[in-house]
């Protein structure tokens, strides 16, 4: 149970960040000079897509104002995946310290208890 928690809550959002972060790195590099902005954004699409509540979706517009919509649509879901991906980190680092924290208490009770069947 604790195992599976820690691979859907921890390492799953981490590792997909750190991919993200792996794939997206080089097309943010310009002569040695990371446009850190950009890379953050682009990081921030996959999540932020996905959690869009409404999709503007251009119907019976000329195609330069179906681009734009659609381009507005990413920049959006860009814009508010910065975030989710923030808080999904911040999450996965509060259950590996969470995790840690029963971990040793887990420890120590199993100590507690030991001791106590050898005074016995």
């Amino acid at each position: 149970m604790m195992t599976e928690k820690f691979l859907k809550k921890v390492f799953l959002p981490l590792c997909g960040a750190a991919l993200l972060a792996y794939i997206l790195y080089p097309f943010c590099t310009e002569e040695g000079v990371t446009n850190w902005p950009l890379l953050i954004w682009l990081m921030g699409v996959p999540f932020g897509i996905s959690h869009m509540c409404m999709y503007v979706i251009p119907r019976s517009h000329p195609f330069t104002d179906s681009v734009g919509i659609l381009f507005g649509n990413v920049l959006v879901g860009g814009v508010l995946g910065i975030f989710i991906l923030a808080w999904q980190i911040l999450r996965a680092v509060f259950y590996l310290i969470c995790m840690i924290i029963q971990a040793i208490a887990g420890c120590l009770a199993f100590m507690i208890e030991r001791a106590r069947m050898a005074r016995a």
